[in-house]
């Protein structure tokens, strides 16, 4: 085996070693030892791919992230059927895609939800692909119909991006021992289709004047 091919096999190792712990665990629950031990692995090894347990930590992050986006990208699209249907299809593909490789699952909704404190700046810049591509899918969903009066898609996506920053804040900080990445999902769809539609009933609204 070429020297190459060697240093990509072990590296990988390592990667595979580290998801499974990072899997298991939370960041500060994690530690190199266990994942020496889970992967028969010296932790000087470790230390000749990667700096330091952030830096390991960050490469499964990344890896993470860039398989959700490649997979949402490849099996999903947006088409013209109605908006809810097709928010419910984009769940539905992610879903699956967890279903289809649980490593990534509590990695991803740790990240989402409780990411380090020291390396939230980091986890954005990673994430940045991903969250392009949800802005991306709502900015389309929104130009697929009317919105109200005075409200441009822009300012709707902007919106979307806070209200979405604090959706995760508040879900961590009432779920804080007993965080449910099932759970986030279908709060999150329902809050999804609260801001596209809001709270009242506009064919049945009585104004009082």
């Amino acid at each position: 085996m070429k020297r190459k091919a060697k240093n990509q096999q072990s590296r990988q190792k390592i990667i595979d070693s580290a998801l499974q712990e990072f899997s298991e665990k939370y960041y500060a629950e994690a530690s190199l030892n266990s994942i020496c031990s889970m992967g028969n692995i010296s932790k000087g090894i470790i230390y000749h791919y990667f700096n330091d347990k952030d830096d390991l930590y960050l490469t499964c992050v990344r890896e993470c992230f860039d398989s959700l986006t490649a997979y949402l990208s490849e099996n999903f699209i947006v088409d013209n059927t109605n908006v809810k249907v097709c928010l419910q299809k984009y769940f539905t593909v992610r879903n699956v895609f967890f279903n289809e490789n649980p490593i990534y699952l509590k990695l991803f909704f740790n990240t989402v939800i409780n990411p380090p404190e020291h390396l939230i700046k980091a986890i954005k810049e990673i994430r940045a692909e991903f969250d392009g591509l949800n802005i991306s899918i709502l900015t389309k969903l929104l130009e697929s119909v009317k919105l109200n009066s005075g409200i441009a898609i822009s300012e709707a996506v902007e919106h979307f991006r806070m209200y979405q920053d604090y959706f995760n804040l508040r879900y961590q900080l009432e779920h804080k021992n007993n965080l449910s990445l099932e759970e986030h999902e279908e709060h999150c769809h329902r809050w999804l289709n609260i801001f596209l539609y809001g709270i009242i009933n506009q064919e049945e609204e009585t104004i009082y004047e």
